[in-house]
């Protein structure tokens, strides 16, 4: 998440009802690591809400990932940009929209 966070820097985390796009969210991998990436949007899905997340210097967001695996976000001394948190919400749609075409091509 750098320049945003430094590798290896220490963070505060808080656990928040609500997630808005832009934020930067804390969560774990299957493998048990932590991840820092910005969110993208939430979404339910077959009756499960899940997180669309990506790193900012990366192309493609990640896998979805479950909101049970959702630790927190991360307390940033500046607040989060308008912009940010609008780039990020269209990117999410995006990435949705892409998903689902690409599935409905592969069900015909």
């Amino acid at each position: 998440m750098e320049p945003v966070i430094c590798s290896g820097s220490g963070v505060t985390i808080s656990f928040k009802r609500f997630f808005i796009p832009g934020d930067i969210i804390i969560f774990r991998r299957g493998d048990g690591s932590l991840v820092a990436h910005r969110l993208l949007l939430l979404y339910k899905k077959n009756g499960i809400w899940k997180a669309l997340a990506r790193a900012d210097r990366s192309p493609r967001s990640d896998a979805a990932v479950p909101f049970a695996d959702l630790l927190g976000k991360i307390d940033v001394v500046d607040r989060v940009p308008v912009t940010v948190r609008f780039k990020s919400l269209m990117s999410g749609i995006f990435v949705l929209l892409q998903r689902a075409y690409k599935i409905k091509i592969a069900g015909n």
